[in-house]
């Protein structure tokens, strides 16, 4: 009977102490998102982090970040930045891609308005890094106006379209934690195949005011490790976590950016990096 007793205390106590660690976690991971330059330019970049992160770390390879790069690069003179946020962390578990889309887009567009992008005609590209491209799709395909009322950009880099190896692997500590977000991105994924067919066709109607493309890593994570290193000596290639088989093919044939891993893909050092070259070069000479 006591140790009936002490159990439940301890349940009790270990599902209050859990319940106060997601509401501190809340409050201090809140996501805001914020203009990095607002000059009132018809033409708008905005980054949009991945699964269990934030900006500008997401961006920062610990000297700059892409923002940084980008605000000091005389090619985007005309852009205004903007460094989106959605709440992702350890304890998000309840908080699924849809719910999340709609508050990126009540940031953003909506009702809540801390950045308000409202100039009409503008073009607005969305930079999406892994998941944070999931729920940019999320947002275009539940907010479809968004594409009549702006000419709409969607650039990926490592977004699983069709879900992650890892993601699979891990599945069952994402069930154990009930993390809906890392849930959904397993290669069996409901969430993933509805938003990528809802993107598709999204994609097909807009008459080319959605325009992307899809940028992916060329190896596994730890690419400047040691052991990476030793293994690439040997022939042994570490696969990506995110490969071309996991991308969606909505804009083309996505591109592999050499000499990236999940990582570093979004955290370029220089102006002449190949994940920041990549995408400059798409946006001034590719897209229509």
């Amino acid at each position: 009977m006591r140790i009936s007793w002490l159990k439940s205390v301890v349940q009790r106590v270990g599902s209050t102490s859990w319940r106060v660690m997601r509401a501190l976690d809340r409050e201090f991971n809140a996501p805001s998102s914020s203009w990095l330059r607002h000059t009132g330019s018809p033409k708008i970049i905005v980054f949009v982090h991945g699964l269990l992160s934030e900006s500008p770390k997401a961006w920062s390879n610990g000297n700059t970040s892409w923002p940084e790069l980008m605000l000091e690069d005389s090619d985007f003179a005309d852009w205004d930045i903007v460094v989106a946020n959605w709440y992702s962390t350890v304890m998000s578990e309840e908080h699924t891609i849809e719910i999340e889309a709609e508050r990126l887009y009540n940031y953003l567009f909506g009702a809540k308005q801390e950045v308000k992008i409202d100039q009409p005609g503008s073009e607005v590209v969305f930079l999406c890094h892994s998941l944070g491209g999931i729920v940019v799709r999320q947002m275009l395909v539940a907010n479809p106006q968004l594409v009549q009322d702006h000419r709409i950009g969607c650039i990926s880099l490592g977004t699983p379209a069709k879900g992650a190896k890892l993601a699979t692997v891990l599945s069952s500590i994402s069930k154990f934690f009930k993390h809906s977000q890392a849930q959904a991105l397993t290669f069996d994924s409901p969430t993933l195949l509805r938003i990528h067919e809802d993107f598709h066709r999204l994609v097909q109607q807009s008459k080319g005011r959605l325009f992307g493309r899809e940028f992916y890593e060329s190896s596994g994570f730890g690419k400047n490790l040691r052991v990476v290193k030793t293994v690439g000596k040997l022939g042994i290639k570490v696969p990506p976590l995110v490969s071309l088989s996991s991308q969606g093919g909505y804009f083309g044939e996505p591109i592999e950016i050499q000499d990236t891993d999940h990582a570093s893909i979004s955290r370029p050092e220089r102006k002449d990096s190949s994940s920041y070259r990549s995408v400059s070069k798409y946006l001034f000479q590719s897209h229509p």
